[in-house]
């Protein structure tokens, strides 16, 4: 289980821990406020981190990289007079 827990955190960046320590700064905030608006913000800043999911999700913002397919070939002109 220790071993499951320590490989699972080893991943994470520096957003990644950026984003969960903001989740739980305004949880706190959250709780002393009383406020149900923050804590919703903290629930999703927390999901954030702990899903490693960003605002377009986990691969929304992806781009294929293309590739140029095409074969290089000789081009033939015609002379009009």
């Amino acid at each position: 289980m220790k071993d499951a827990v320590i490989s699972y955190f080893s991943s994470w960046d520096f957003f990644r821990l950026f984003r969960l320590s903001l989740g739980v700064i305004i949880l706190t905030e959250a709780i002393g406020r009383s406020d149900i608006m923050l804590g919703i913000l903290a629930f999703i800043f927390s999901a954030m981190a702990v899903f490693n999911m960003g605002c377009c999700g986990s691969s929304g913002c992806y781009t294929p990289n293309q590739r140029n397919r095409e074969t290089n070939e000789d081009i033939q002109y015609t002379e009009i007079k």
